[in-house]
């Protein structure tokens, strides 16, 4: 069950955090690579936080090459944090009929 899954749970533990004013903080990447390739990777690890500004953090990824999981740091700061714009991959709803391939768009962060 990841923050970015297409599944019940997934979906459930979003509108959570939603529900109860609450920010997530992530790299906005998997951080879960299964060997099983009819597994998807998922977004798995992540911060949730009220009343923060995202201003004074930033969240990076780690790199485990003997690890099926990549962890991330969150770095607080006393002043702001200048970041470069981040392009998020977003998935639309699928489409029904004809256009029924998935829907991507970008976002900048």
């Amino acid at each position: 069950m990841g923050l970015s899954s297409d599944k019940p749970k997934g979906s459930e533990l979003y509108h959570a955090i939603k529900r109860h004013n609450r920010e997530e903080h992530t790299t906005g990447k998997p951080t879960y690579w299964p060997t099983d390739r009819n597994k998807i990777p998922d977004l798995i690890y992540f911060f949730v936080f009220r009343n923060v500004s995202s201003t004074f953090m930033d969240v990076n990824e780690e790199f485990d090459p003997d690890s099926d999981h990549s962890p991330i740091v969150l770095t607080f700061s006393e002043t702001v944090i200048k970041k470069k714009n981040k392009i998020q991959l977003s998935r639309k709803k699928k489409l029904t009929g004809a256009s029924s391939k998935k829907n991507w768009k970008t976002e900048s962060v």
